[in-house]
């Protein structure tokens, strides 16, 4: 008995608590939402708010983004470019275009080609889904039709067969 307890006591499994991690909202700036958010800072730009004031207003009308714009409002202040600000969110290449444009002065109108183009790309994806969407709807019917015949025609074909065979040869004799 005395070397069950050991082997009890030396297989147990330790107990494991199970820790919280803190509540932290992940945000996604999807593609929809950088080409409006670009268009709409640079509307507000071309009527003349400042980017701080353009984040604040955006803040208020785009909810779903805040803690994004608090963490960009945040590097502005600290004297950070926008694009800095925004690099964990956007790829690489819309990154490069922001810093060159700030850095050559014309981000206004970097903003607008950008917003277009996210809003062209976006509308792209939803034409091609929606023409991929009839074929792959084909081919699925057309895969039911042939599991339909493997599964149920071609076994009763082959009863058929092996029950006109057998009746053939019988006769035969």
């Amino acid at each position: 008995m005395h070397g069950h307890n050991i082997l009890t006591g030396r297989w147990q499994r330790p107990k494991l608590r199970l820790q919280r991690r803190p509540a932290t909202k992940t945000v996604k700036f999807t593609a929809v939402e950088q080409g409006r958010w670009f268009l709409l800072i640079h509307d507000l730009l071309m009527v003349g708010f400042s980017l701080q004031h353009a984040l604040r207003f955006t803040k208020t009308v785009m909810p779903g983004l805040q803690p994004l714009l608090c963490e960009v409002e945040q590097q502005l202040a600290a004297g950070e470019m926008l694009a800095t600000g925004l690099k964990k969110y956007v790829n690489q290449d819309l990154y490069y275009q922001l810093r060159l444009a700030e850095h050559h002065g014309a981000l206004a109108q970097t903003l607008n080609e950008l917003g277009t183009l996210r809003m062209t790309e976006v509308r792209q994806r939803r034409k091609l889904r929606g023409l991929l969407q009839y074929p792959l709807l084909l081919l699925g019917m057309l895969a039911v039709v042939i599991a339909g015949l493997v599964i149920f025609i071609y076994p009763e074909l082959n009863s058929w067969q092996t029950q006109s065979t057998n009746k053939g040869w019988s006769s035969l004799t």
